[in-house]
């Protein structure tokens, strides 16, 4: 059980930051290696010719700019937890900066797919002429290349943070922190080193063993087995909600390439298409809340991992809320009046299908998340000691089934196979969860090894500590 409850080493935690930080760049590069090309600027002609003709090139840019965003959340939380001793603060607001850079190319790569929507030649754009079609293609990849320097931006509050924190630190080169953080602020004080930071965390790691205990005395709501239960609950509310507005409603509503039709069922059931949006929107507050409650419940089996997990999943709920707000877009348009009167009538039902199609798209990146989280928290239930194993091997294999949809064409196409996944494995964890929760014991004695695990790697640490500085110092300096 030690073995198990080992947290990543710090330089694990740095190596994995780093090649998830090579596999971004990478990938990113890729993307626009790809993508860029195919682009010409203020010509929507040559543009729409470009996509339609390179079609697997402009898909390919997608997923590598998604491979980039996916890898960065796990850059993000192995950052956090590397410079967590240094400032736990700091650290932290990096860490949020940085997930919300990821969240706003989340919106940025469902535009990314908007031009092939407009350039299919379905059915119901027949309302568009072919010229006002490639010119909102390009106006959709306009509107990307707008969003990207928007998520830049936090992206350098992040390195900032980053910048200055390696800066503070006794175990990474300050030039790289300096070369980050160029241009920041004056430093202001001083921050403890990494073995000061170690001492005091064995000093309150006593008194949170402590305190977990008394709480869950004076608690017993909020014991492993209770938040295990109410994770369940949420869970299930969250998948109930989602899917009664996103398929439920949407199936009765939406008719398959007619977009007249689709706008007629829409106005005639808008009650119907309201609690639908409500419903979509109250299951991203649901998911919140499990994601919360799974991220504490296996913090003890691995911390790095399980927030890694959590940054992860709060990508796909910002996602989520994005798939909600498309989902509402098509009412406004029906029912916009005079502001959209340049527009006829079977242009609007057409728009009005396009924000319905881009809210499908939005749904195909948020499983990707979903998946990516799946096969995470699979891992912490394979390692963990209080829950069968069985359910952590399902709930991965589960996982990379809804990773396909980093293609949405394969994810569609292996759609039944991923069901069958998906109903042997998230029923089953949902149904544990529900009536058994986790064992307490064996949770709290996980908990407890953990952080005697952690401090006895600060010892490690702080022993062999003066030596790396003689060594290291006159490297660096």
């Amino acid at each position: 059980m030690t073995q198990s409850n080992t947290e990543l080493s710090p330089r694990a935690n740095a190596r994995a930051a780093g090649g998830l930080w090579w596999l971004c760049i990478l990938s990113g590069m890729v993307g626009f290696a790809v993508g860029a090309p195919l682009i010409v600027a203020n010509d929507a002609t040559a543009t729409a010719t470009n996509i339609v003709t390179k079609e697997s090139l402009f898909r390919l840019g997608f997923v590598a700019d998604l491979i980039s965003g996916v890898s960065y959340v796990g850059v993000t939380a192995f950052i956090y937890y590397l410079l967590r001793p240094v400032s736990k603060s700091l650290s932290l607001v990096g860490a949020f900066f940085g997930l919300a850079g990821v969240a706003i190319g989340g919106g940025s790569w469902v535009i990314h797919l908007a031009p092939l929507l407009l350039l299919h030649g379905d059915a119901y754009l027949t309302a568009f002429t072919t010229s006002q079609l490639q010119a909102m293609s390009l106006a959709a990849l306009k509107l990307q290349t707008q969003a990207f320097p928007i998520g830049m931006v936090f992206f350098g509050i992040q390195c900032m943070s980053i910048g200055y924190l390696v800066a503070r630190s006794t175990f990474l080169p300050r030039i790289l922190g300096i070369l980050l953080a160029i241009g920041g602020t004056c430093y202001n004080r001083r921050r403890t080193a990494w073995r000061v930071a170690a001492r005091q965390r064995r000093e309150r790691s006593t008194l949170e063993r402590r305190s977990l205990v008394t709480m869950t005395h004076k608690a017993k709501e909020w014991s492993p087995k209770a938040r295990a239960r109410l994770a369940g609950a949420f869970e299930a509310l969250e998948g109930f909600t989602s899917t009664f507005g996103q398929v439920n409603v949407l199936g009765k509503l939406l008719v398959v390439g007619n977009a007249a039709a689709t706008a007629a069922n829409i106005l005639k059931h808008e009650t119907l298409f309201r609690l639908g949006f409500a419903s979509s929107l109250l299951g991203v507050v649901f998911h919140l809340a499990w994601a919360f409650l799974f991220y504490q419940l296996f913090r003890p089996v691995n911390r790095s991992v399980s927030f890694c997990a959590l940054l992860v999943i709060l990508v796909g709920c910002t996602i989520q809320a994005l798939t909600a707000l498309l989902y509402l877009a098509p009412l406004l348009v029906l029912t916009a009046g005079s502001s959209l009167s340049a527009l006829t009538e079977q242009q609007l039902q057409a728009l009005a299908y396009l924000f319905l199609k881009l809210n499908g798209l939005a749904m195909d990146t948020n499983l990707v998340f979903f998946g990516l989280w799946c096969v995470l928290t699979g891992y912490l239930i394979f390692r963990s000691t209080f829950m069968p194993r069985i359910l952590g091997v399902l709930l991965a294999i589960d996982g990379l089934g809804w990773m396909t949809f980093m293609s949405p064409p394969l994810g569609h196409y292996l759609f039944p196979i991923i069901a069958v996944a998906c109903g042997l494995a998230e029923i089953p964890l949902q149904l544990w969860l529900l009536i058994f929760g986790v064992n307490n014991e064996r949770w709290r004695a996980q908990a407890e090894g953990i952080q005697e695990a952690s401090s006895d790697h600060a010892d490690a640490a702080d022993a062999e500590a003066p030596k790396r500085v003689a060594v290291r110092l006159p490297l660096f300096l």
